[in-house]
């Protein structure tokens, strides 16, 4: 028996018994054919090793004779081999002996045929799904012998799971039990939903708005790899980027986000899908944190209209704010200023802030502006867009507008009055006021435009020049106060006003002067710049303004700036400054070709300690020396009435008077007296009771040498002992009275001492200060007896 497509070998036994004997000739005949197949000669003394085959073998080279077993081989056996083969053996001495064989050839089937969904099947089959059953048909045909009709064989499987993935299902189909089964086989392709999706990090980390963070989502277990997207609730979020690893296995995801503050508080999605699977979709949601600076929102009042506000009403603003985290600060602005409550009770614009309201209370027209709410949290500051408050009032008058005005007789000048006011529709009216009369100026002579006014007035004589007041109203009521405007007669204008040189360079210098009164007439700046050195006028500079560059100057120059305004009228008073251009850089060359660079000086640390120990040994021995000085000499003597008399001022020859009778042996002549003491004290902070020389003694001296020089008769003084009998002492302060009569009234008694009359004393300290004593006069008049009163 053989298998189409083997190898088979039919046996012929060539063996004998007789040792001297051998077969000579093989032949094989098939069926009842007469002509030999295959023929072995071995005569002629050939051997068994010499091989030959029959013509037909020959010509398919399929047959061979061998030896051991004696057999002939079939290559690759046909369905056409099959039949009844007789091998004839001679030999040498013994008979002929035939054998023979039934060759049986088995054709095994066709390959089988997978069928899956009603559609042959090779190779992989799939993609499959997970959980979903399987059912293959395997079908089998042909073969010898031959089955009975077609053999089908059905495999079904129960629902797939992942352990199913590349599966190899066989189906083999044979018909004998010495050939081998012909196969066909499948392998399974399958697809999974993902397995679990993941946004990585904590879910409690928060977010700054505005800023990029980069989100990662994992997920694995998805075959094909799944799909991953970001939501951000029912928004999705593109420019993410995906990666896979793992096989296709796990899949990543990077978001770059820049949350949103309007994103606090929504839900972050990351969705893993597998659009091959029923059901593979998953996802993770996070909820986000987004911390952001305040979102700030202003409103006016709802019961408010915002074109129907007057003064004195009372306004109100909501904040609303939108922050996370909370707010620490809330500031209210008005203009740019920030708003504080207000303190006083009763006035306008009376200002109340609560944690999110502000209220201004009797509004004026200063409360009239924008309005800011600005919030302040951890994040930043966040301030709501303005909203402008328009409040109604009766119209004022502009601040800082020209107010005086210059005319000439018979000349003709235009005052030009500015008010503020809301609504700006505005009617003027204009009065003249010269302190005799108010005159209201005709139709004629204003000119009006919105919220300016202007008046063309011409004074003829004296009584023409004064006041003119402008007065407007609108439909909430006329102004208060009129703009007024002084109408004088036009002269030269005034001189500039706070100069200064606010910057001077080698080759230029800057001045700035404030203007001003103008004269009532148009007026021009001058500066004369001239050299101090030279006395030339160095530039002349007119200016429309009271600020003067002057550039181009050679360096080094000291100047002085004649500076003053003119008109028509002429100019003002010149205003002078000094000024100067700085000295250029002088260039420093070495001493020598090859000397090094003088190095700079600088001060060590250890020549810093010294200085600093020398200047505070000069400073203690000062300080000890002044000590000395003030507390040296405390016994003094005191004065007595004869010392206020004694005379010790040197007469012209340079001689000293002698001492009044009765003290030239007793009394020592003064140590240490200077008349030139540099106290400057009208009346001595200190006394030294040795001089001699005393106020009264100078002051008799002084009227004694000035009467000689005028030629005047000496008045009746009193004596010595007058002058003694006015001294007198009160609580330790000695006090000395000198009345003379004035000129041409010598015969008037001298005054006593009256303590209501009003006669200046000097008080003497006897305190010695170490310096030389000092002579102090002291004049009073006195008005109810024409007398004078020297102490």
């Amino acid at each position: 028996m053989g298998v189409a497509g083997r190898q088979v070998d039919l046996p012929c036994d060539i063996s004998t018994h007789d040792p001297e004997d051998q077969a000579v000739l093989v032949l094989w005949y098939k069926n009842d054919e007469g002509t030999p197949m295959f023929s072995f000669d071995a005569r002629g003394n050939k051997s068994f090793s010499d091989r030959s085959v029959g013509m037909e073998l020959m010509r398919g080279t399929r047959a061979i004779f061998v030896t051991r077993p004696p057999a002939l081989r079939l290559g690759s056996a046909v369905p056409q081999d099959q039949g009844l083969y007789r091998c004839r053996v001679d030999f040498r001495n013994n008979p002929t002996r035939n054998h023979r064989v039934n060759l049986t050839i088995i054709i095994p089937p066709d390959i089988p045929i997978i069928i899956h969904d009603n559609r042959p099947a090779t190779g992989r089959i799939g993609p499959l799904a997970e959980d979903e059953p399987l059912e293959l048909t395997c079908l089998s045909q042909g073969g010898r012998p031959a089955p009975r009709g077609q053999v089908t064989n059905v495999l079904r499987l129960p629902p797939l799971s992942r352990h199913d993935l590349h599966a190899r299902l066989v189906c083999a189909a044979a018909n004998s039990n010495v050939s081998l089964p012909a196969v066909n086989d499948v392998v399974l392709e399958m697809n999974f939903r993902p397995l679990s999706v993941e946004i990585l990090g904590s879910p409690r980390t928060s977010m700054s708005a505005g800023k990029t963070y980069d989100l990662v989502c994992r997920t694995f277990g998805s075959r094909p790899a799944a799909n991953l997207t970001w939501w951000i609730d029912d928004r999705r979020i593109t420019g993410a980027k995906q990666a896979e690893s793992g096989g296709g296995n796990i899949t990543s995801s990077t978001l770059p986000l820049q949350p949103r503050a309007e994103d606090n508080g929504r839900q972050l999605v990351c969705r893993a899908e597998n659009s091959q699977v029923a059901g593979g979709s998953l996802e993770h949601r996070r909820q986000l944190a987004v911390r952001f600076a305040p979102m700030v929102t202003l409103k006016l009042g709802y019961a408010l209209n915002p074109d129907d506000i007057k003064e004195g009403a009372d306004i109100y603003f909501d904040c609303t704010i939108h922050a996370n985290p909370p707010v620490y600060s809330v500031i209210w602005y008005h203009d740019g200023a920030p708003l504080e409550p207000s303190a006083g009770a009763g006035a306008a614009d009376r200002v109340s802030i609560s944690e999110r309201s502000l209220v201004v209370r009797n509004v004026s027209s200063r409360a009239a502006g924008a309005y800011v709410c600005k919030a302040s949290n951890p994040e930043g500051d966040g301030a709501s867009r303005p909203v402008l408050l328009s409040v109604k009032y009766a119209p004022v008058c502009v601040q800082g507008q020209k107010r005086r005005y210059g005319a000439a007789r018979h000349e003709a000048v235009q005052v030009t009055c500015q008010v503020d006011a809301n609504p700006p529709v505005v009617t003027y009216k204009w009065q003249f006021n010269n302190s005799v009369e108010i005159v209201e100026l005709a139709y004629s002579q204003v000119t009006s435009r919105g919220l300016e006014s202007r008046a063309t007035y011409i004074p003829k004589t004296e009584r023409d020049y004064g006041t003119l007041l402008c007065r407007a109203d609108n439909e909430i009521g006329r102004m208060v106060l009129p703009c007024a405007f002084q109408l004088v007669a036009a002269g030269r204008p005034d001189p500039l006003r706070n100069c200064s040189v606010i910057n001077q360079t080698s080759d230029s210098l800057e001045v700035e002067c404030a203007a001003g009164f103008d004269g009532g007439l148009p007026q021009y700046f001058v500066a004369e710049l001239y050299d101090v050195a030279g006395r030339r006028l160095v530039r002349n500079l007119t200016r429309p303004f009271p600020d003067f560059a002057v550039l181009e100057l050679p360096p080094g120059l000291e100047l002085r700036l004649e500076l003053y305004a003119a008109n028509s009228r002429g100019r003002s008073r010149a205003v002078t400054l000094e000024g100067f251009t700085l000295k250029m850089p002088e260039k420093r060359t070495s001493k020598g070709a090859g000397a090094p660079p003088e190095q700079p000086f600088s001060v060590t640390p250890i020549l810093g300690v010294l200085i600093g120990l020398v200047a505070s040994l000069i400073i203690i021995a000062i300080g000890a020396v002044a000590c000395i000085r003030n507390n040296s000499g405390r016994s003094r003597k005191p004065a007595t009435h004869t010392d206020l008399a004694a005379p010790s001022v040197p007469g012209k020859g340079g001689a000293e008077p002698g001492p009044p009778p009765g003290r030239a042996a007793t009394q020592p002549p003064a140590k240490g007296c200077d008349p030139d003491d540099p106290n400057p004290d009208v009346v001595p902070s200190r006394h030294d009771p040795e001089c001699e020389v005393t106020e009264g003694t100078l002051m008799l001296n002084h009227l004694a040498g000035e009467m000689k020089r005028n030629n005047v008769s000496s008045p009746d003084y009193p004596a010595t002992k007058q002058i003694k009998s006015k001294l007198y002492q009160d609580d330790g302060i000695q006090y000395a009275e000198l009345t003379l009569p004035r000129a041409g009234q010598a015969g008037k008694v001298t005054r006593g001492r009256d303590p209501d009359a009003s006669v200046i004393y000097a008080s003497i300290d006897h305190r010695r200060g170490g310096g030389p004593a000092r002579d102090t006069v002291v004049r009073a008049p006195l008005l109810n007896n024409d007398q004078e009163s020297v102490v």
